[in-house]
């Protein structure tokens, strides 16, 4: 008489299980839209085009910082 040996592997639920979803996209809108403005005023226009460069600054920076990391 020959005696068989069969291998059973218990499968469990956390093998069956698929992985796990993400989350929905988030956008990283930080800011609204500008302000319309009519920029004919000496001190109105000199204000908004600080206002550009400062931020085209920032903007400057934050990417010279990105692409050194």
């Amino acid at each position: 008489m020959k005696l068989f040996i069969i291998l059973v592997q218990i499968i469990k639920p956390a093998d069956v299980r698929p992985f796990p979803k993400t989350g929905a996209w988030t956008t990283n809108r930080k800011s609204g839209l500008g302000k319309s403005r009519i920029c004919t005023s000496s001190p109105e226009r000199g204000r908004v085009e600080e206002l550009e460069k400062s931020r085209k600054l920032k903007l400057k920076k934050l990417a010279l910082e990105r692409n050194l990391q």
